[in-house]
């Protein structure tokens, strides 16, 4: 596959690393884009781009601000909006390269509660989304004095971060010893940033009967990092258009899992069926039109 490095600036100035993975040898059929969790970053994501690729997809990603080369404090954000621009960025540069192909949005953890959240509040044209291990709700409650210590630090000293525990995502210790070696990874988030996207994650539990697009769910039964109960809430809740898939055993990093390789099969399944709706759908649209405008003509 061919990899590309791609650079956006934010309305604030804040520059976003990006990068892209391209088929090599075959034309493009769809479009991705991968929106990763808290710690992560783009470049952490190349073995999830190599089956995309092989299967004709263009892979986009990018780091989320404060994360892996892209600008800002690590783990800190001005505020919930600012996490999003980044997508909408992605989005756009997906559009004017691929904009007649199907289009998606891949996310993990965190990068699941704003793609959730992004999709619930824009309804973007996409074939369809996919959400692992999203950030709904903790699996288990932070603990409340260094909750409470940190509230009080931060009004006295604004950079204050609030450290998370190391936690253990996967049962492949050849992915663990990744994890650690990875000098772009970390384990920290302000906060600001932690009330943020607690709330948001909220707000989606409560508006997940809007849901109006395509949704690929999946939830690790064994996460013990986001709540696979509150993947099973926003399933119910959003009805029909979501696909909910438990994985037994599975830990919270659905892409590093020992298992991975069947999670990534069921996914590009499931994304090459609604690439095929969606090429249908163009179809029958572009069918119409020809005969609506043949009707004018005569």
């Amino acid at each position: 596959m061919i990899h590309e490095e791609l650079k956006w600036t934010c309305r604030d100035g804040v520059r976003i690393y990006g990068c892209r993975w391209l088929p090599e040898g075959k034309p493009v059929k769809a479009a991705v884009g991968i929106v990763h969790g808290l710690g992560e970053h783009c470049g952490a994501y190349g073995h999830v781009a190599k089956p995309f690729t092989e299967r004709g997809y263009a892979v986009y990603a990018f780091d989320q601000r404060g994360h892996g080369r892209t600008e800002g404090r690590r783990g800190d954000c001005l505020g919930y909006d600012s996490l999003l621009e980044p997508i909408e960025l992605l989005l756009e540069d997906m559009k004017r390269e691929f904009g007649g192909l199907p289009l998606f949005l891949y996310s993990h953890s965190m990068g699941g509660n704003l793609v959730l959240n992004y999709v619930l509040k824009h309804s973007p044209p996409l074939a369809g989304a996919v959400a692992a291990g999203p950030w709904l709700r903790l699996a288990a409650a932070a603990p409340p004095l260094p909750l409470v210590l940190g509230r009080i630090k931060e009004r006295v000293r604004r950079n204050y971060r609030y450290p998370l525990g190391n936690q253990l995502s996967t049962t492949d210790p050849d992915m663990l010893r990744r994890y650690f070696e990875d000098p772009l990874r970390h384990a920290r988030i302000t906060l600001r940033t932690f009330s943020a996207v607690s709330r948001a994650g909220r707000w989606a539990l409560r508006h997940a009967h809007k849901l109006r697009l395509p949704l690929l769910l999946m939830h690790g039964t064994e996460d013990r990092v986001t709540s696979c109960q509150a993947s099973r809430l926003f399933a119910t809740r959003a009805g029909g258009s979501c696909t909910f898939r438990e994985w037994s055993g599975f830990r919270h990093e659905l892409h590093t899992e020992a298992g991975r390789r069947e999670v990534m099969i069921f996914a590009l399944d499931w994304m090459d069926n609604r690439c095929f709706f969606s090429t249908s759908n163009s179809m029958l649209t572009d069918r119409c039109q020809e005969s609506s405008g043949n009707l004018i003509l005569r």
